[in-house]
């Protein structure tokens, strides 16, 4: 593992010293909350005395969130790329931090939809064939979504394939007007052209067209494009000048909330429909350091500690992929299959939650997913969960204050490390804290938060888009983890099944190729991979995918942050996520397994490296003497603390969502007492980065939590070339309904027999001879086992 020559720095707004003072509603922390929640804001300026108890909370975890935690969200935490130096002298010039504004999706879709009614607008429009639609034998099949408030909900369509409506799909795939279908249908089809207009709106309406005024994924900034696709259309130069008149709002000064209510009131003017003006920005921040280095020594000695971590990862596991190689195996042996029909469960295998549900011959889909549990029911414990129980038991019985891992411990899983294959690009994030007030090589303390990745880059294409130069290091590292294997494709998987997500999905163009799925890629046509380009095998227990428009083996990337396998993920995006991941091994650097429920869990520390933060659980037990007075809440506490030797300042967690909590603080103490009463257990842990240990401070020296994202490369062969791999299936030995040829198997009696081939198979080949439904048929008559095989 080796360093780039930069890392990420995540910082919030505000100094921790700030968090537990009274809070003062400063111009950026106005701006803050303006654009985090508008409800809010107008609330407080308001005064609405009735809600005053709730918006009193939402305001101080907001207050709180902008002075603790490192996770950008609006401008209450920003990003910045720091280079690698010989000393580490952070200092934030709060006042000159850049924001980069543009449009929430949502509202860009609602604008978007607004903009394809127009009927000047619309007559120009073109559309496109659905990217997720495929042929089976009897039908065409695509996903298909409905609405309900701000969510997609997604279902797989069928509909009858008519030689219409398949000449009409061939001749949409590079995109025509509504009027070209018409007239394509006219040719075709004994229809007037008021049907043929009808029934193309209908097309386009049940999402088998879709209009090409749809925002990439990928690309250049959402409005930019939305305005240079305007720019091709005629007769509507009223709708230019009003988005013209926004590029310039939005261009012009930042003024704090006026600046954003004046782009508010400017775009006004072109919506007509009832779309609300409600949190409609995303606002990227950019922090401005007086001084972009880190120590290098620092960030090399991090690497090199969570390299030697490495080895306490597991072989490669997924239970999905092995299911799904299964039964590829024993329906298909190894012959390359188009993906779509692999993933259908009707004609293939089927792909994770979708295994045994799905509705492939019905005109309409009730969903795409249910929960199946794929996991064994047995338990059994591996040689690292035994080992972590002996640490822990080893901890009570010296009565230690934390669990130490030693060099001598690590090379117990050394012959582990040849079953073990990583990325050659991967990423180290955590926060990085000075040790009594001194940050060097020899005195820092690294709370290590997750380590991994198929891309040293997914944690940081999010913010790409407003950090030209965070751009161009990305673009450089990913060309570099590419380069050792010209014969394969890096494809980037392109989607946003729910308009939301593609907030933090939007990224520049990173790859020379893209796979579009339910996302709009913003490649050149050339370089898009159409999911119906690409064929899967089961080569050497390996899923290989290839394309056949360029004959060589594709590896889907989704470099980004998101949860691919989330719940209600499409099956095609679940399966390309897990593909990515094929072969490299899992790493936690510690989990406490069987542990986990403890009442009390020490930190786990490797040199400087913090494995697993001490944690707690409290539950509605820990409350049996709460009293009934408030003002006695921070005594009782103090009580608490001492008997379960908690800290004063410890993290509630909620998920992914952790609250700084001050046990001296009453108002902390009821977000605690509120949590447990509603959960009725919670898991508390401790707060690291005190004023002491932080190594960010503005120009008054008031200290800043921070966290760093680490991009790394490895010496891994990750793949071998396709052609090492696998070749191309000569002689396959199935076949599926719809190849160049298939065969029926039928057994029967005698006179069973004589009774199918005269009344049933011989109509078959004549009615088939006429009509060209084949070119040639066989009948072979076959003993078996007292039975006529035919």
């Amino acid at each position: 593992m080796k360093s780039y020559n930069f890392v990420l720095l995540r910082a919030p707004l505000q100094s921790l010293n700030k968090a537990f003072q009274p809070i003062e509603i400063s111009s950026e922390f106005d701006e803050a909350l303006f654009l985090a929640s508008i409800d809010l804001w107008e609330n407080i300026k308001k005064g609405d005395l009735q809600k005053k108890a709730k918006i009193e909370e939402s305001l101080l975890k907001y207050w709180l969130r902008s002075c603790s935690r490192s996770t950008p969200f609006g401008i209450f935490a920003g990003t910045c790329v720091l280079e690698l130096g010989g000393f580490t002298d952070l200092i934030s010039e709060s006042d000159n931090h850049v924001r980069n504004v543009r449009f929430d999706m949502n509202f860009i879709s609602a604008i978007v939809t607004q903009l394809e009614k127009d009927p000047f607008l619309r007559k120009q429009l073109k559309f496109k064939v659905n990217q997720s639609l495929y042929e089976s034998p009897n039908d065409l099949r695509y996903i298909e979504y409905t609405i309900n408030g701000n969510e997609r909900n997604y279902k797989l369509t069928s509909v009858e394939k008519t030689d219409y409506l398949v000449k009409l799909i061939k001749g949409a795939q590079r995109g025509v007007t509504i009027e070209e279908l018409a007239q394509e249908l006219l040719k075709i089809e004994d229809v007037s052209y008021e049907e043929s207009i009808a029934f193309i709106e209908q097309l386009c309406e049940d999402q088998i067209f879709v209009s090409d005024l749809e925002i990439s994924v990928t690309g250049t900034e959402p409005l930019a494009q939305l305005i240079s696709k305007l720019g091709q259309f005629d007769d509507i130069d009223n709708i230019k000048m009003a988005f013209s008149d926004i590029t310039n709002s939005i261009e012009s000064e930042r003024t704090g909330i006026d600046y954003y209510q004046k782009i508010i009131q400017t775009t006004k003017k072109i919506i007509t429909q009832d779309i609300e003006f409600k949190n409609i920005f995303q606002v990227d921040l950019l922090l401005n350091l007086k001084n972009n280095t880190i120590n290098e020594k620092v960030i090399n000695e991090i690497i090199n500690q969570c390299n030697e971590l490495l080895t306490f990862a597991s072989p490669y596991h997924n239970e999905n992929i092995n299911s799904f190689k299964r039964l590829f195996v024993e329906k298909f042996e190894d012959t390359e299959v188009p993906l779509n029909i692999a993933l259908d469960a009707d004609l293939g295998v089927g792909y994770a939650s979708v295994i045994e549900k799905n509705t492939g011959g019905s005109k309409w889909v009730d969903g795409l997913a249910e929960s199946v549990n794929l996991l064994s029911s047995d338990i059994t414990i591996s040689f690292f969960q035994r080992f972590i129980i002996d640490k822990y038991t080893d901890f009570l019985k010296r009565n230690l204050n934390e669990i130490e891992i030693t060099e001598e411990d690590v090379l117990k899983f050394k012959p582990n490390s040849s079953k073990l294959c990583f990325s050659n690009g991967m990423y180290i994030i955590g926060e990085i804290q000075a040790k009594l007030g001194v940050f060097d090589v020899e005195n820092f303390q690294f709370d290590l938060v997750g380590i991994g990745g198929s891309s040293a880059c997914n944690l940081l294409s999010r913010f790409t888009h407003g950090d030209k130069t965070l751009h161009n290091y990305t673009k450089q590292i990913i060309e570099g983890e590419e380069k050792s294997y010209p014969d394969i494709i890096f494809a980037e998987v392109v989607h946003a099944s729910q308009v939301r997500d593609t907030n933090v999905l939007l990224r520049p163009i990173l790859r020379m190729y893209e796979i579009p799925y339910v996302g709009r890629s913003g490649a050149e046509e050339d370089f898009q991979i159409p999911i119906n380009d690409l064929l899967v095998s089961v080569q050497n227990d390996q899923v290989i995918l290839r394309s056949i428009k360029f004959n060589k083996r594709v590896i889907p990337r989704l470099t980004t942050a998101h949860n691919y396998y989330m719940v209600n993920s499409l099956s095609v995006y679940s399966f390309l996520g897990d593909v990515q991941n094929q072969g490299f091994s899992n790493l936690r650097p510690w989990d406490w397994g069987i542990l986990s429920r403890y009442k009390y869990l020490p930190r786990v520390v490797y040199k400087n490296v913090i494995l697993k933060k001490a944690q707690w659980y409290l539950d509605t037990d820990d409350l049996k003497e709460l009293p009934t007075d408030e003002t006695e809440y921070i005594a009782f506490f103090n009580g608490l603390r001492d008997r379960q030797q908690l800290p004063y300042r410890i993290l509630l967690v909620e998920g992914d969502n952790k609250l700084l909590i001050d046990l001296n603080y009453l108002e902390s103490i009821k977000f605690l007492l509120r949590s447990i009463r509603k959960f009725k257990v919670i898991i508390v842990e401790e707060f690291l980065q005190t004023e002491e240990n932080c190594i960010l401070h503005d120009g008054q020296q008031n200290p800043f939590v921070s966290e760093i994202i680490i991009p790394i490369k490895n010496d891994f062969q990750i793949v071998k070339s396709y052609n090492e791999n696998t070749a191309a299936i000569k002689n396959p030995k199935k076949f599926l309904p719809g190849s160049e040829w298939v065969y029926y198997k039928i057994y029967a009696g005698v006179k069973t027999q004589e009774k199918i081939l005269t009344q049933f198979i011989l109509p078959f080949i004549e009615n088939g001879e006429k009509e060209k439904l084949f070119e040639k048929f066989f009948l072979l008559g076959i003993m078996m086992d007292g039975h006529i095989l035919g």
